[in-house]
């Protein structure tokens, strides 16, 4: 523990803990205005950050399949079929993917499991490779999370 807050810079925590609250506000907002159901497919029906924010789901998807800390860090099926049809449609990779979703639901289920891995689990990476590939996904998860925080408060001012 005490390598890893030595190593953590200021920008990865700030990154980490803008995530976690707007990850947070999602769900929450989801939760309140769709009562039952997969809200995340009903949140991911009313936004559109695959077209916003491209950049940063680009980099998330060109690295390796985002494995699950809740699935002895192997990668669950959804997150396969999920990436493979985001590097399909935004990286125009020719791949097979089973993904019968939008494309926001499916970076939905990247945002979910970067959370769950980086976030919700309390993730302590030092070895500088694994370090490295976390703060991509923070950072990116961070900004795209953010995005979203702002398309929802602006649809409900209208």
């Amino acid at each position: 523990m005490r390598e890893f807050q030595e190593k953590v810079s200021e920008e990865y925590r700030n990154h980490r803990d803008n995530f976690r609250d707007c990850y947070t506000y999602i769900e929450k907002y989801g939760r309140n205005k769709f009562k039952n159901g997969n809200y995340l497919d009903f949140v991911a029906k009313t936004t559109n950050a695959t077209e916003i924010c491209q950049n940063e789901i680009a980099e998330i998807i060109r690295l390796d399949y985002i494995k699950s800390n809740g699935n002895n860090f192997k990668v669950r099926p959804t997150v396969k079929n999920s990436t493979d049809y985001l590097r399909k449609e935004i990286l125009k990779m020719n791949i097979q993917h089973s993904y019968n979703k939008s494309l926001e639901r499916a970076l939905y289920e990247l945002l979910q499991t970067i959370r769950d891995n980086i976030v919700h689990y309390g993730k302590f990476e030092v070895s500088e490779n694994q370090y490295e590939r976390n703060f991509v996904l923070i950072k990116n998860a961070s900004i795209i999370a953010n995005n979203l925080v702002e398309q929802i408060e602006k649809m409900e001012k209208e």
